[in-house]
């Protein structure tokens, strides 16, 4: 009789330590699902106007509404996509021109990387060019070596790479901008204001600086030989570039791309 009111004892203490509870196993290696990039862009979208909008640690959106966070947010993705790594560059987006020198923006060198001022407050297909392009002045500036901006010159038939006193479809700096603006955004919208803008010389130019092809789709365009695939003649400026030691020339175009 002992041994067995032992043994009921004994069960009974070992059906205790089995009864439902939480196992030290749920406590480990648990990790709330992250957010998908669409839901995080979603959740930016969310924060006040005023408040600054990191990205990530390098790419900073200071001013600028909801809608134009998602458009900066959008050209970061593009570059990754592209596999370019940007520096660290700050965004800010303006209701007028003159914080852009008269331009619809421009890229300025600082002493942690680069700022941008973008001068449009409407996510248009003009104003994603328009990031695409002002990043690609801090992607170019700090990749392309001072001898291969001499050999890119040479591929595009300019003299200067960033003069102010030359036409600004005459400098190399806005040749590279421009086409990278071009392979990088979701449809090919050839520059309108570069010489040479048939599909061979843009998909050239393109792979020299980056060593990839284009992300846009061409499939709407103009095959070579066909009727329509000439360069369209040069037009006028839509940024401008500049360090803190170059400041534009009063001989520089003000008008902007139509």
């Amino acid at each position: 009789m002992r041994s067995a009111s032992t043994a009921a004892i004994a069960l009974t203490l070992l059906m205790a330590s089995l009864s439902p509870g939480a196992h030290p196993s749920d406590a480990v290696g648990r990790t709330t699902p992250s957010a998908s990039a669409d839901q995080e862009t979603a959740s930016l979208s969310l924060l006040p106007v005023s408040a600054p909008h990191e990205v990530d640690a390098g790419f900073h959106v200071s001013v600028g509404s909801p809608e134009m966070v998602e458009l900066a947010h959008w050209a970061r993705r593009r570059y990754l996509q592209a596999g370019l790594t940007l520096p660290h560059v700050e965004l800010l987006f303006h209701d007028d021109r003159e914080a852009c020198a008269g331009k619809a923006g421009r890229a300025v060198t600082v002493e942690n990387g680069y700022r941008l001022d973008l001068c449009s407050t409407r996510p248009t297909n003009y104003t994603k060019k328009l990031v695409l392009h002002e990043l690609a002045h801090a992607w170019v500036d700090r990749n392309i070596t001072v001898e291969q901006r001499q050999d890119f010159m040479e591929l595009r038939g300019v003299d200067v790479w960033n003069d102010h006193t030359y036409d600004w479809w005459t400098r190399g700096t806005e040749h590279a901008a421009e086409i990278l603006a071009w392979g990088l955004g979701e449809v090919s919208r050839r520059p309108r204001l570069l010489p040479d803008t048939d599909l061979d010389s843009l998909n050239t130019a393109y792979e020299w600086l980056t060593g990839t092809a284009p992300l846009c789709d061409t499939s709407h365009e103009w095959r070579p030989g066909q009727a329509g695939a000439e360069s369209q003649p040069p037009g006028q400026p839509m940024s401008s570039t500049i360090t803190v030691t170059h400041r534009a020339s009063a001989q520089q175009p003000h008008r902007l791309e139509p």
